[in-house]
């Protein structure tokens, strides 16, 4: 009995396990994530969310078990949610996972989602952010298809499948990394990306996307990496030339070109789809000739498909016609080029320039002894002008003829001719001037005196010319007098002169003489002079200080010392209007030198002095611009100035010119700032 209890319990044991092998998996509820249990793993999936968040994050774990996938259907026709982070332990995103949610506006999907399913994401319509980070994530058939509010995508994905983004009608910008592998077709229909492209080669990132021209020829772009499932069929291309460096060709690529009898496939191709090249709508193309290396990708797929294969490692090359890819002008060569139908080989030439088709010359002025020749043509292609210039070698002048002898006092006249056109040209004759007679009776110059000089009165002279006679008279100065002894009458100042008289010594006439104004000078730079103590000092009301010199003082023993230094400038007939009240008082930035007159009584004025404020570096009354520019010039060593100028425009007073004195005057100029 006892064996047979044990032998009963091993097999209800072993039953059970059995059972438990083959369970369905386990479906539970967390946080409001319906998930189950994967099969024979420690591992989950969410199937539903049941939450009403609008911001949902995929957990990494549920009760201890990691989430990696995202099951079909999980989160479809959901209406609340706005933003899905998928955590970074999912690696699938299977079928319908998130369509039709209606509020989803955007989503980041980890690098370690290695696919997403058919229609994963299929018509989220406010859907406009979408973050793919790696390369190695698949993108299923319909996978964004109708997101209508997407409007940029980036994607690194290796595989793009068939209509994934296919009417994303807001889809403008599309940035395919290099990593992508291959593109389905129909992938960017009805975006307007494609709507905007203009009939030809479509090409996105460096993805031949499709082919939608009417040339017979195509030349695809050198750095293209991948062509697009189906890019160039039902075309009616006879010739494409594919670049090395592309290395993808897509299913269907070239199928039903029924033009296209041969393709020459770069050894960079390293993958070529089902029918891609030399099949048609009946299947494989008879005679279609696949041109490639030896041991390439290309060869092992076209003896795959028992298409024909021409090697082009030494390719005998059968070239096309020439392509012009610049045109020559007139001075200019162009450029052209052949390539091989069977490697793709291009030979290069250029083309010698046109060179220029000239019109007739035309002639602006005609050659004569004063005027060039001047003519010019024009190129009847481009327009270019050419001048030609001759200049004049001028007249040819004969011997000159003499018209009218000159004589003494008379000009005479010669003329000649220019023997090529006839003009005459007439000179003078300069006059012979006369010969005196000097002899015995002249002196040097030939003068004989006819009336002798004195004291107050001239004498007189003449002299005859031996050749015609002519006389020319002069006189001789009076021989002034002289005295010995003078008495002065009236003494010089240095405004007017004095006056002095005395007795001749050869007539015994009483004549009169003048004498000289006093010279006085003030030295160059004011500021070294200092003030005597017989010297008055007045001030008006704004400290403007006026000199006054006593009858027996002259400027030359008074020294000044004064605030601000000036130009030194003399006094002229409107010195007095500048005066106000009293005759020493002075009004604006004078200050006025007098002395007192013993015969008017009053105080003249014998010299002025400008004051220049500091900051009025040229002493015209105004601190501007111009100042600041001459400040400036000084402190570069452009412009020299002496003491005065210097001390006028160092208006920061630390002893030197410099920007910053330029600086603060143009500031002033500019009223922003006062000195």
């Amino acid at each position: 009995m006892k064996g047979i209890g044990k032998r009963a319990l091993s097999l209800i044991l072993t039953v059970v396990m059995l059972f438990t092998l083959c369970a369905p998996a386990y479906s539970a509820e967390s946080n409001g994530f319906e998930y189950e249990i994967i099969s024979n793993s420690t591992s989950v999936r969410i199937t539903g969310y049941k939450g009403s968040a609008e911001i949902v994050t995929i957990p990494d774990i549920i009760n201890g078990r990691a989430v990696v996938e995202i099951s079909a259907s999980a989160f479809s026709g959901n209406s609340i949610i706005k933003s899905v982070n998928v955590s970074s332990n999912v690696t699938k995103i299977l079928k319908e996972a998130f369509s039709n949610c209606s509020s989803l506006e955007s989503v980041i999907i980890p690098a370690s989602v290695t696919s997403i399913g058919d229609s994963a994401f299929a018509n989220c319509v406010s859907l406009t952010s979408v973050t793919i980070s790696s390369a190695s994530t698949a993108i299923g058939y319909y996978a964004f298809e109708g997101c209508t509010a997407l409007k940029s995508i980036t994607v690194p994905s290796s595989k793009i499948g068939y209509a994934a983004f296919r009417n994303c009608t807001a889809l403008e910008s599309i940035n395919l990394l290099d990593s992508v592998l291959s593109v389905g077709r129909y992938a960017f229909d009805g975006t307007a990306w494609y709507k905007s492209q203009p009939a030809g080669l479509l090409t996105v990132g460096k993805v031949v996307y499709s082919y939608t021209g009417t040339e017979t020829d195509v030349v695809i772009p050198d750095g293209m990496l991948c062509i697009a499932d189906y890019a160039f069929s039902n075309t009616a291309v006879s010739n494409v030339v594919i670049p090395e460096g592309l290395y993808y060709i897509g299913l269907y690529a070239f199928y039903r070109c029924p033009e296209l009898s041969y393709l020459s496939v770069p050894e960079s191709v390293i993958s070529i789809g089902t029918s891609a090249i030399g099949y048609g709508e009946t299947g494989r193309i008879e005679d279609f000739v696949i041109y490639c290396n030896d041991g390439s990708t290309a060869k092992s797929w076209a003896d795959g498909n028992s298409i024909t294969v021409e090697l082009i490692d030494s390719c005998t090359h059968s070239y096309s016609d020439w392509v012009v890819t610049l045109k020559p002008n007139c001075i200019d060569s162009g450029e052209q080029y052949k390539r091989c139908i069977k490697c793709n080989n291009v030979h290069t030439e250029s083309i010698v320039p046109l060179g220029h088709s000239w019109s007739g010359w035309m002639t602006f002025s005609e050659m004569s002894c004063t005027t060039d020749e001047v003519k010019q043509r024009t190129c009847t292609v481009c327009g270019e002008k050419e001048d030609s210039v001759k200049l004049t070698s001028g007249h040819v002048w004969s011997e000159w003829t003499v018209v009218t002898e000159p004589d003494c006092s008379t000009a005479g006249e010669q003329t000649h001719e220019c023997t090529v056109c006839g003009e005459v040209e007439t000179q003078a004759i300069e006059a012979l001037g006369h010969s005196w007679i000097i002899d015995d009776t002249t002196d040097s110059e030939g003068w004989i005196v006819t009336h002798e000089p004195v004291c107050a009165e001239v004498g007189g002279k003449t002299r005859t010319c031996e050749i015609c006679s002519g006389t020319e008279d002069a006189d001789v100065p009076a021989l002034g007098h002289k005295a010995e002894e003078w008495t002065v009458i009236k003494d010089p100042t240095t405004i007017t002169v004095g006056i002095k008289e005395g007795v001749c010594t050869v007539c015994g006439e009483t004549f009169t003489a003048d004498i000289d104004v006093l010279t006085e000078e003030l030295p160059d730079n004011i500021t070294d002079l200092t003030l005597k103590p017989d010297a008055k000092i007045y001030f008006n009301e704004n400290e403007t200080c006026l000199l006054g010199i006593n009858g027996c003082t002259t400027v030359t023993d008074v020294l000044l010392q004064f605030e601000y230094p000036g130009h030194i400038i003399a006094a002229d007939s409107t010195l007095t209007n500048q005066l106000s009240g009293d005759d020493y008082i002075c009004t604006g930035g004078f200050l006025i030198l007098l002395r007192y007159n013993d015969e008017t009584q009053k105080y003249d004025p014998i010299d002025m002095i400008y004051v220049v404020a500091k900051g009025d570096v040229n002493g015209d009354g105004d601190i501007t611009a111009a100042d600041a520019r001459l400040a400036l010039r000084n402190s570069a060593d452009l412009e020299t100035f002496n003491d005065i100028l210097a001390t006028a425009a160092d208006v920061d007073n630390n002893g030197e010119v410099t920007a910053a004195d330029a600086r603060k005057i143009l500031r002033v100029s500019s009223q922003l700032e006062s000195l």
